[in-house]
């Protein structure tokens, strides 16, 4: 007996070995996946920005003297280019969340306010499609104290896919209202449905209903998994009803724990987060770009000009500080990659010369900074940080008009 539980207690042994081992094979396939789509993703977004860009700049220069055919192919390139660049950020959001980069600040939120903001944003959407949008939120709902970003992904995605599935027509209603444990955000559709076998996978990574060659809705099917994630970052969940050619309903339950609920004092907000754009413009200002791509600075170059500001652009990192102290500029446009010197070190030089002490810097990072890039940042006193590829032009001519604000 004795010699035979050895024997089982020697193979049990072997086979936590053996699992052990899966397991650990498992975790690093996961990271190694995880690194291969945020890697590909910034490879994607650098050129693609410049895409869109470039065709944005030729569409304005030459709407007065092309054909409306000709005004229309770009109008196509321009939309197709966007709809590329969705696709892309959601890849390198769901990588980050995966691997537990995202370091967002917790700060207040109102539910209602928040849903009102991505639905006006939608609206758009909705319109062209004759749909019923509307928000019905109960009063005095509760105050939260979380990440932003993610009941805003949250939001975006469900009312988004609500909008995508739903016919002409029809109506999406996102309602809102809290009980004493808990915040219930429910969107609400009455889109295609889902069939029931396929509500178990739905958010899934990659998942779609339609996989076919003939499909008819775009997307990878990456939204509902986002969703999903940010909710289960918050401590909460979402459920799904549907009911083929009826429409669905997803309904998101986040808890309302005291760290969830605005506390009586909050931490002071980073400097760089969100400055309010200024109130008086830079008048003739001198903006130089510090960027080693080519492709970045022709982007920027090309939008600032159009704007009326004078611009110097710089490839090397070694070489911008002689050319900030020849004649300093009026802001930089700064990124931090940059092979031969980095940002951050240039910044620190800047720092050490009174002629460049105060000029306000906006840096332009296609990376996801962690506590301590951070904290340098903030050291240096940079205005704001701007991510490739998650800011538009107005974002990009806000920050550079905010440089003319006293500190």
């Amino acid at each position: 007996m004795t010699e035979e539980l050895q024997q089982q207690a020697e193979e049990l042994q072997v086979q936590n070995q053996t699992l052990d081992e899966q397991q650990r094979k498992l975790e690093l396939a996961y990271v190694e996946k995880s690194s291969f789509l945020s890697n590909m993703s910034h490879e994607l977004r650098t050129p693609l920005n410049a895409v869109l860009t470039l065709g944005r700049a030729l569409r304005l220069q030459l709407h007065e003297r092309i054909s409306e055919e000709e005004d229309a192919y770009l109008g196509v390139i321009e939309r197709n280019g966007k709809q590329l660049l969705e696709i892309i950020n959601d890849m390198l959001e769901l990588s980050r969340l995966d691997s537990g980069q995202h370091e967002w600040e917790r700060e207040s939120v109102d539910p209602a306010t928040t849903a009102g903001s991505i639905v006006e944003g939608l609206r758009p959407l909705a319109d062209n499609k004759g749909l019923e949008l509307t928000v019905n939120a109960a009063e005095k709902l509760p105050t939260l104290y979380v990440e932003r970003r993610a009941v805003e992904m949250i939001l975006q995605n469900l009312i988004g896919n609500a909008i995508k599935f739903t016919e002409s027509g029809g109506r999406v209603e996102v309602e809102i209202y809290a009980d004493a444990s808990q915040l219930h955000m429910v969107v609400r559709d009455t889109g295609i449905g889902i069939p029931e076998e396929h509500l178990s996978s739905i958010f899934g990574e990659f998942q779609q209903v339609d996989s076919s060659a003939r499909r008819k809705f775009d997307g990878v099917g990456l939204g509902l998994a986002i969703a999903m994630k940010s909710a289960r970052r918050l401590g909460g969940s979402i459920d799904v009803r549907s009911k083929l050619g009826e429409g669905s309903e997803f309904s998101v339950t986040l808890p309302l724990k005291r760290a969830n609920v605005k506390p009586s004092h909050q931490k002071k907000k980073r400097r760089f987060d969100a400055d309010p754009p200024g109130t008086t413009a830079l008048a003739a200002a001198h903006i130089m770009i510090i960027d080693d791509s080519d492709m970045i600075l022709d982007q920027l170059r090309i939008l600032l000009v159009q704007e009326g500001y004078e611009v110097t652009t710089m490839e090397s990192g070694a070489m911008a500080i002689g050319s900030l102290l020849a004649r300093p500029p009026d802001g930089v446009l700064l990124d931090l990659m940059i092979p031969d010197v980095s940002g951050f070190d240039i910044l620190v030089e800047m720092r050490k010369f009174p002629a460049l002490r105060n000029i306000p810097v906006v840096v332009i990072t296609a990376y996801q900074l962690n506590q301590q890039q951070e904290l340098l940042l903030q050291e240096a006193q940079v205005r704001r940080v701007l991510i490739k590829g998650t800011f538009d032009e107005e974002d990009l001519l806000q920050a550079v008009y905010a440089m003319s604000e006293k500190e």
